[in-house]
This record gives structure tokens, sequence and C-alpha cells, in this order.
């Protein structure tokens, strides 16, 4: 079996190992470093060896031989040669269809994250998700010689490109929160990103038709099945095949830029509007706070087996006690935007009038409750004034209960 390069273990260290913004900031006792980070940084054995290789004294200085030209190595002068000419481009991070994006930090719409993120990642983007700035697409790699039947190598009508992507691992799909990159990399034509997508659909449906024979660091030319013609790898073989744990690498670490996505799109999502009998009932808790009198859960009994007969109930529930003189029960209609409310006299408690007023004043609903009628309905909409008032006309409490939501009547 060939041997490939880079040796996984160099993969496996560029991927994971702690990156040296990190690194400086752990060595120079940065405060903002949790103590769980301090912790695994000082039991990590490649944080341990960049802290030795920090704290060494520099060599003395040594008269230097003179220098000799040494001419750049022809790969070296390639990789440079394209990443010049991929930033001539100057390509916009706007996200797009075929943009390919580097990822070198962890944010969310909330700021920064307090991720590590050893080497920057790149990601070619398909199209968007549920919110325009998170997109579909693919993970990208340079080491071609890992590729596999589902990796698609890019190609000289590619460039320019960044020569840190070389190809599209169609196996492994993110998705991408696009404000966090830090730069794009390159653009692919419509053409190849078809070629692309036709190459990950065919990866889906499971297309194994006339599978060549495994062999790792081998390229191949090859049609997808709507004729596109590409260059991938030779598929995986046995488990001796190191190809299988190279993607097992880059799925891992695929799953950083997953999970920024996932709590990219749980902080945009609009939050659901709570029902209007629930903000009314907020009212009523705040206007008991303004009348210093108190709003609590009214404990209900709790049927069947094994229970002790009362239960504590949360803020759910819809029975309250105002003070010491009303249980208000709130039962939601139908539609959504008005409220039955059951009203109460607690036993012993003088009558107490309820109403309904409007902003002008004008009452539009009345319930007086006493020792022979102690409970009475009232249908609040939004807008009204809940009123109770003593025999005497005395204000007990008042609290206006909210308006309805935008774009409800």
């Amino acid at each position: 079996m060939r041997r490939l390069a880079p040796p996984l273990s160099v993969i496996e260290d560029a991927l994971f190992d702690p990156s040296p913004p990190l690194l400086q900031r752990w060595l120079e006792g940065d405060p903002t470093l949790s103590a769980e980070r301090r912790a695994a940084l000082a039991a990590d054995p490649a944080a341990q060896a960049y802290a030795a290789a920090w704290r060494q004294e520099p060599p003395a200085p040594r008269d230097q031989p003179p220098d000799f030209a040494v001419a750049l190595p022809a790969h070296l002068a390639e990789q440079i040669e394209a990443r010049v000419a991929a930033n001539a481009l100057n390509l916009s991070p706007e996200p797009r269809p075929g943009l390919i994006l580097q990822i070198d930090s962890a944010r969310t719409p909330s700021g920064p994250l307090d991720w590590d993120l050893a080497r920057p990642l790149a990601v070619l983007l398909s199209e968007p998700a549920e919110h325009p700035s998170v997109w579909y697409g693919w993970l990208m790699s340079p080491e071609t010689d890992y590729a596999s039947y589902w990796d698609l190598l890019l190609e000289e009508e590619d460039a320019p490109v960044d020569p840190s992507v070389a190809m599209v691992q169609v196996y492994n799909p993110v998705y991408i929160y696009c404000p966090a990159a830090s730069r794009a990399l390159g653009q692919l034509a419509p053409t190849r990103l078809a070629a692309v997508r036709t190459l990950a659909a065919d990866f889906l449906l499971g297309d194994t038709s006339a599978l060549p024979e495994a062999d790792p660091g081998v390229l191949l030319q090859r049609t997808t099945s709507e004729g596109h013609l590409i260059v991938t790898g030779t598929p995986l073989g046995d488990e001796q095949d190191p190809r299988h744990a190279y993607q097992e690498l880059y799925i891992t670490v695929a799953d950083y830029i997953r999970a920024m996505a996932g709590q990219a799109l749980a902080e945009l999502a609009e939050p659901t509007p709570a029902p209007w009998w629930q903000r009314a009932l907020a009212a009523l808790r705040d206007a008991a706070d303004q009348w210093q009198v108190t709003l609590t859960p009214v404990p209900v009994l709790a049927m069947g087996p094994g229970t002790s007969g009362v239960s504590e109930t949360d803020s759910s529930v819809a029975t309250w006690r105002l003070g010491e003189t009303l249980d208000l029960q709130l039962i939601p209609e139908p539609d959504g935007q008005s409220v039955q409310i059951h009203a109460t006299l607690a036993p012993g408690q003088a009558p107490v009038t309820l109403a309904l007023v409007e902003a002008d004043g004008l009452v539009t609903q009345q319930r007086r409750l006493d020792a022979l009628q102690p409970d009475g309905d009232l249908w609040a909409e939004a807008g009204l004034t809940l009123s109770v008032r003593d025999e005497a006309g005395g204000r007990l409490f008042e609290a206006r209960l909210p308006d309805p939501l935008a774009g409800q009547s």
C-alpha cells in the first residue's frame, strides 16, 4: 500500500491540538481563560511541549556563515502563486452558491464563543438554509492523497483557488454560520457546483455501479450520474485503508461548524409570542406589584392514586389569589385574544365590585360579589382595564390588560 502524505498523526495534530493563539493566552496568564480550560491545557502533552520550548533560553549568538541562495521547491512556489492569485480576486465573503469560505474562529450572532480551532476550516457553499445567514455546504480539505470515491478534486478550471483547499468532501455536509467566516478562498463556476451537487446526490442514493478497486493515493477520472466529468479518489478499502481514519477526523472536526450553526440558528430564531391570556396574567402581576398586593397561585386538588390530595401549582396555573380578597381564574377563549375571568370572593370578605372599563371610562361589564353571590364572570379583551372596588366605590385594585400583538385585531 502506498504511503500517504502527510501522515495521519500530522493531520490529527493540526486539527485537534490547541491553537497557537490559545497557547499564547495560556502562557501569558490571560485571566479570561476558564479554570477548566487552563486545567485542560496543563494536562495536554502538546501544550506542555509548547510551553517548554517557549520557556527555553535563546541560544547564544554565534558567527553565522554566509547565506547561500537556495532555490524554492517547485511545489511551494506553485502554492504561493496560487494564493497570490486567489487573494488578487478580492472576493467578497457575502454568501452565494459556489463560494468557498474560511472559518478561523467560532462566532454566533451574540458574539465570539470560547471555542478553540486549531486550524482554519473551509466550506463550499451550496444554498441557504432556513435563515439567510446559515448555508448548507460541504467541508473541504487539502490532503488529496486521502481522496476517496466521494471526494471531488478541484482542477485547473477552478483556479484561482487558495491552495489550502483542494477537494470537496461530499460525504461530509455541514451547515455554516456565514458571518463567522474570515475570508473567501475561491469561487466555483455554476457547472462545477452542479457537478459537486450531483456527486453528493449519487453518494446519498448509494450509487455503487461498477465500482473500481480500492487503491489509496490513486486518483481517477469518472462521470457522475448526470454526465459531469470529475476527478476523485478510489473507493475505500478494508479496515487497513488509512482513509477510514482520515474521514473520521474530518467528520469529527466538522461537528465544530455544525454546532456553531445550530447555536446561531437558535439565537436567530424569532421567539414565539406568548398567548394573550399569559400576557394578561403578566399584566395582573405587574399591577399587583404596583398596588402592593399579593398575587399567588392557588393550590389545586391532585386526583389519582399515589397523590397526597393537594399539589403545588406552577406558572401555567389559571387560578390566582389577589391579596386575601379574590380568587381569579383565567380561562382562555378559543379566539386566543380574550379570556374569561371567573372571580370568587374569599370567605368572610366584604363585598366588592369587579368591572371592565374602556379607556374613556365607559364600564362595559360589571359584577358585584358578596356572601349571597360570591362568584361571577367577566369576558376580558385587549385594551380594557380590570377594576376592583369596595362598597364605597374606593379602588382596591386596577390592571390594564395588554394590547393585541402586531397584526392581530
